[in-house]
């Protein structure tokens, strides 16, 4: 039984003391960094964060922390001004780039914050958008286009001046008769438009005819709806159209 106490009694204090000197290592290791929150005068001078949180160590010279910062900041070494604060009040300049980091005293934690001296203020130039080069697209590349916000917008504002509802029964494909007025003959051919034109209130019916007995080729005022041969299209109000039995 004593021999069995004293087993037990050896076997915790040896784990005992192997926690003991890892917890020591750590603490050590941990000594010899420290955690900071990175702010720059220009990126980001009211405040940092944890996204901003560098650890660097402590036997770090200025002059190589200052290397690494240019790294996450983009200011050059010889424009940064380093500083130590609590709560955005300086606590102490960092203006010996040959001392070290940890000659400081800095906490984990602690704000380090680099003021951008940089006469040619390069960052700040960076971050002013309005010095981009935008693309602009003329008027006629615009106009060009077959299907546009302006022109989406124009189609709405003509369907909106006319109470006249969009003729769903009508769809392209479908065959049409438009039937015989005074001085026209009844005509026969396929619907290959339906909506809106310019210079015209309400909807319109784009049709392709089986023969020369239209106006235009899917064209009208320049602008094309529809393709089709010379004087085999035209557009009628979808009243005056008879649709095929399907």
């Amino acid at each position: 039984f004593f021999f069995f106490f004293f087993f037990v009694l050896f076997f915790f204090f040896f784990f005992f003391l192997k926690a003991s000197n890892t917890k020591l290592t750590h603490n050590m290791a941990d000594a010899s960094t420290v955690r900071v929150d990175v702010t720059h005068s220009v990126l980001n001078p009211n405040g940092s964060g944890t996204g901003n949180r560098k650890t660097f160590q402590r036997d770090i010279t200025i002059g190589d922390l200052k290397k690494k910062l240019e790294l996450f900041v983009g200011t050059a070494p010889n424009h940064q001004r380093l500083q130590l604060r609590i709560d955005g009040v300086v606590s102490v300049e960092l203006n010996d780039d040959s001392a070290t980091l940890g000659s400081y005293n800095p906490a984990d934690l602690q704000e380090l914050h680099v003021v951008d001296e940089d006469p040619n203020n390069e960052i700040a130039s960076l971050q002013d958008i309005s010095k981009v080069e935008k693309y602009v697209m003329s008027e006629e590349s615009y106009n060009a286009r077959e299907t546009t916000y302006r022109k989406w917008k124009e189609e709405e504002a003509k369907a909106k001046g006319s109470d006249e509802p969009f003729p769903e029964h009508i769809q392209k494909g479908d065959r049409v008769t438009v039937p015989a007025t005074e001085g026209v003959e009844e005509r026969h051919g396929e619907v290959a438009y339906v909506g809106t034109i310019d210079g015209s209130k309400g909807y319109w019916i784009g049709i392709k005819f089986d023969g020369p007995n239209g106006k235009n080729d899917g064209s009208l005022k320049g602008k094309r709806y529809f393709q089709c041969e010379e004087n085999y299209g035209g557009f009628v109000k979808p009243n005056k159209v008879i649709l095929a039995s399907k």
